[in-house]
C-alpha cells in the first residue's frame, strides 16, 4: 500500500511524472519567449493545455485521498456500548490481548470509560470501554452511564453489544433505536449459551446492520469482528487500492498551492494570455511539487530547453 511519507522517501510516480511534464511544458514556454527568432518546433496551445490539464487532474485526484490519509494518520475512535455484563470489557480484553478492564460477574464494575490504543491491520484505533448503559441509583454509576451516552455522538463507530442468551430490554431497544442514524456494528454475544435474541430480532429495530456473533468467553467470532470492523472503516476509502494516499499533511499543503497555481496556468493558457504569465504559475506549480519530489532549478529548464532544440545552429 503506496503511501506519502515524507519528502525524504517519497517516491509517487505520479507526481515525479507531473513535475517532469511540466518541466518540459515549462521549458517549451520559456524557449518561445527567449529565442522568438529561432525557427523552432513548438507545441500549440491546445496540446500545452491537455498536457497541463492531465498532471492538474492526476493532482486532483491525489488530493481527494486526503481524508483517507487522515484516518491512517490520525485513526479512528470506537466506542463499546451495551448492558451491564453483557461482554464489553472482556471484548476489550479479548482485542487487546491483555487484560486491561476489570471483569466480573457483578453488573456495574467498569463505571468509568475506558480508553486505549490498538493497531488493527495497519489501521490506528481509540478503543473505548464504557460504563454498562442502565437505569441505576448509584450516583456514581449514574455519572458513567452519563458519559457512555455521550459517546453515542462522540465516536466514529459504535460496536453495540447484546446478550443472545437474554431477551431484549428496554435498554437494549434504546440503543438500537440509537444505532439507526450512526455508524455501528451489532454484536450478539454469548452465542455459545441457548440463543434468545437472534440476528433477525435486532434488524427488527436496526435494519441493514451488520451484525457480528460471538462468544468472547471462548475467543469465537472474534477474526469476523475484526473483518467487519474494517470493512466499515474502509468503506468508500482507497485505502484497499493501489493508489497512492496523501499522509502528510505538509504534502497535502504543496499539493494543493501546486494545484492552484496550475489552474491558473490552464486558465491563462485557455484565454490566450502572454506566456510571461503562464511561466509565472507553472514555476509556483513546479516549485510546490519539489518541495516533495526535489525541486527543479533553472538550469535544469534551460538543460531541457538546449536538449530538445538546436538553438543557435
Amino acid at each position: 500500500m503506496p503511501f506519502l511519507q515524507n519528502a525524504e522517501t517519497c517516491d509517487c510516480l505520479e507526481i515525479i511524472d507531473g513535475l517532469h511534464l511540466l518541466a518540459n511544458l515549462l521549458a517549451e514556454i520559456e524557449a518561445s519567449i527567449d529565442f522568438p527568432e529561432e525557427e523552432l518546433d513548438f507545441l500549440g496551445l491546445t496540446t500545452m493545455r491537455h498536457t497541463a490539464q492531465g498532471v492538474l487532474n492526476n493532482l486532483d485526484q491525489l488530493i481527494a485521498t486526503a481524508s483517507d490519509g487522515k484516518l491512517l494518520r490520525e485513526g479512528i475512535n470506537i466506542a463499546i456500548l451495551g448492558k451491564p455484563n453483557v461482554g464489553k470489557s472482556s471484548l476489550l480484553n479479548v482485542l487487546l490481548q491483555e487484560e486491561r478492564a476489570i471483569v466480573t460477574e457483578i453488573p456495574g464494575t467498569t463505571r468509568d470509560t475506558i480508553e486505549e490504543a490498538l493497531n488493527l491491520r495497519g489501521i490506528p484505533i481509540k478503543l473505548i470501554d464504557t460504563a454498562g448503559i442502565r437505569k441505576t441509583q448509584n450516583l456514581v454509576e449514574q455519572q458513567g452511564v452519563a458519559r457512555s451516552k455521550t459517546y453515542l455522538d462522540r465516536a466514529d463507530l459504535l460496536l453495540m453489544m447484546f446478550d443472545a442468551s437474554q431477551p431484549l430490554t428496554e435498554e437494549d431497544t434504546e440503543l438500537l433505536d440509537a444505532a439507526k442514524d450512526r455508524r455501528s456494528i451489532l454484536i450478539l454475544n454469548k452465542s455459545d449459551l441457548p440463543v434468545v435474541t437472534t440476528p433477525a430480532d435486532l434488524h427488527a429495530y436496526a435494519s441493514q446492520k451488520p451484525i457480528a456473533r460471538t462468544s468472547i468467553l471462548h475467543e469465537e467470532g472474534i477474526e469476523d469482528l475484526k473483518s467487519a470492523v474494517l470493512e466499515e472503516i474502509l468503506e468508500g476509502t482507497a485505502i484497499l487500492g493501489d493508489s497512492p494516499i496523501v499522509t502528510n499533511v505538509r504534502h497535502y499543503d504543496a499539493l494543493r498551492r501546486a494545484q492552484i497555481g496550475l489552474g491558473h496556468a490552464i486558465e491563462s493558457l485557455t484565454q490566450e494570455r502572454p506566456p510571461e504569465l503562464v511561466v509565472v504559475d507553472l514555476r509556483s506549480s513546479l516549485d510546490c511539487l519539489g518541495e516533495i519530489v526535489g525541486k527543479i532549478t533553472s538550469e535544469d529548464i534551460l538543460d531541457r530547453i538546449f536538449s530538445k532544440f538546436c538553438i543557435g545552429k
